[in-house]
C-alpha cells in the first residue's frame, strides 16, 4: 500500500475545510468515516475495520453466516 504524504499547510487546510461546515454536513462526514463499505449502514464489520485502521492491524473482517456464527 502506498502512503499518502502531505505537508503541514495542506493538512491544516484539509482539517479546516472539514470542520468549517454546518452540523448536517459534519454528521454526514462522520457517518461516511464509519460506513467503510459504503452500504449506508454502520455494521459490526464496519466498526471492526475502523478499529483496525486506528490500531494499524491488518486482518480479515469477521463474517457471520446465516445462523449468526463467525466464519
Amino acid at each position: 500500500a502506498t502512503l499518502l504524504k502531505i505537508d503541514e499547510h495542506d493538512y491544516i487546510h484539509g482539517i479546516e475545510s472539514i470542520f468549517n461546515q454546518d452540523e448536517r454536513n459534519l454528521k454526514k462526514f462522520a457517518f461516511k468515516l464509519f460506513d467503510t463499505n459504503a452500504d449506508g449502514i454502520v455494521s459490526d464489520n464496519d466498526m471492526f475495520e475502523v478499529m483496525k485502521l486506528c490500531n494499524g492491524i491488518k486482518t480479515e473482517p469477521v463474517v457471520q453466516n446465516e445462523f449468526g456464527f463467525k466464519q
